[in-house]
């Protein structure tokens, strides 16, 4: 009798746990997987690009732009390319929750052949640093 006293107790306390959390979540408007997304985030419209063919020696850049799916702002500290021949710049200030930013590869073209390289971004978000990915191929003068 008194098992099954301590089990009721225990399914209504996660019963009314349950239904506490779920209208927390009513009442800020958002669902569940708003609670754990408070720090900022990237939403990438893509993490590769590939250049194609390319002329030797004339370079060229690719934008990759992302949204701050977080609710703080997004801050770059930094960007570095894998290698001198990738070359990076990104947008200078903090990305707000919801709008857009940008991060720039350009790729120098100055050895012939295929590449693949990348663009380290490490900035406030967790899980640490993302990759983004270039490749194409260089061809030969004529």
């Amino acid at each position: 009798m008194m098992k099954n006293f301590i089990l009721l107790v225990i399914v209504s306390f996660c019963i009314f746990s349950s239904a506490n959390l779920q209208a927390q979540i009513n009442l800020s408007g958002g669902n569940e997987n708003d609670m754990y997304t408070k720090a900022p985030n990237f939403k990438w419209n893509t993490t590769l690009h590939d250049f194609g063919k390319m002329v030797y020696n004339k370079p060229q850049t690719f934008t990759f732009t992302f949204t701050n799916t977080g609710s703080a702002p997004l801050v770059i500290s930094q960007v570095k390319g894998s290698c001198e021949c990738t070359k990076a710049e990104f947008i200078p200030t903090p990305i707000p929750p919801g709008k857009t930013g940008w991060v720039k590869a350009t790729y120098d073209a100055s050895k012939v052949g295929e590449f693949n390289r990348n663009v380290t971004v490490t900035a406030n978000i967790d899980g640490g640093p993302v990759n983004l990915n270039i490749k194409g191929v260089v061809l030969a003068k004529k």
